[in-house]
């Protein structure tokens, strides 16, 4: 988490995250990290493709800016 936080200046507008990375399947901390660029007016756009069919997922506590994944039933 803080890795992906250094990234983050004064200049940042739009945080871009995976929910879960395609190739080491790692889960990044998203709520934590949506909080913390709520806090900073930062936009929150999280590609949760892999997330539908790994996580328990419940969009409305997440409130992250938009969520985009594809869920297959």
């Amino acid at each position: 988490m803080d890795e992906i936080w250094s990234g983050v200046t004064d200049r940042t507008r739009i945080l871009f995250l995976s929910h879960i990375t395609s190739l080491t399947a790692l889960i990044l901390p998203i709520d934590i990290l949506i909080r913390r660029a709520r806090d900073a007016g930062i936009l929150t756009v999280i590609d949760g493709a892999h997330a539908p069919g790994q996580l328990s997922l419940d969009l409305h506590t997440l409130e992250a800016d938009i969520y985009v994944g594809n869920r297959h039933k």
